[in-house]
């Protein structure tokens, strides 16, 4: 419990109860894309570029007849511009590294972030590829 409340402390969070310490990033991205209530005829997107623990778990979804739809990369990974005609109303995720593993490329979240409220789409981006470029 020490553990969770230090770290909610630390990103932020509104409790500790939404801090729960998993194996790997891989096996919690796997349970929250098996979680998410996605319907039949839902969309989800992600560059085609995207690191493969932030790309499987979602591709994964296929199987549920969820459409995967993989954004061509533009200098190396998702830029707004080329993933808005992606998007539409039945869209529910947009994944994507703050920083990609293989270009370096830094994702600008700001305006991916704001794009995806505005059309209330589920927003999510990888923090851990992030940690890794700070100092």
């Amino acid at each position: 419990m020490r553990f969770q409340a230090d770290f909610a402390a630390y990103l932020n969070a509104a409790s500790p109860s939404e801090i729960l310490p998993i194996t790997t990033t891989s096996a919690g991205l796997n349970a929250i894309a098996q979680a998410l209530p996605l319907e039949p005829g839902d969309n989800l997107c992600f560059c085609e570029t995207e690191f493969p623990s932030n790309a499987y778990p979602w591709m994964s979804r296929a199987q549920d007849g969820i459409e995967v739809r993989q954004v061509p990369a533009v200098n190396g990974g998702l830029d707004l511009t080329t993933l808005r005609p992606y998007v539409d109303e039945r869209t529910r995720l947009v994944a994507v590294s703050a920083v990609q593993f293989f270009s370096g490329h830094r994702a600008d979240l700001a305006a991916l972030g704001a794009f995806c409220r505005e059309r209330t789409s589920c927003w999510r981006w990888m923090r851990s590829r992030l940690l890794g470029t700070c100092a």
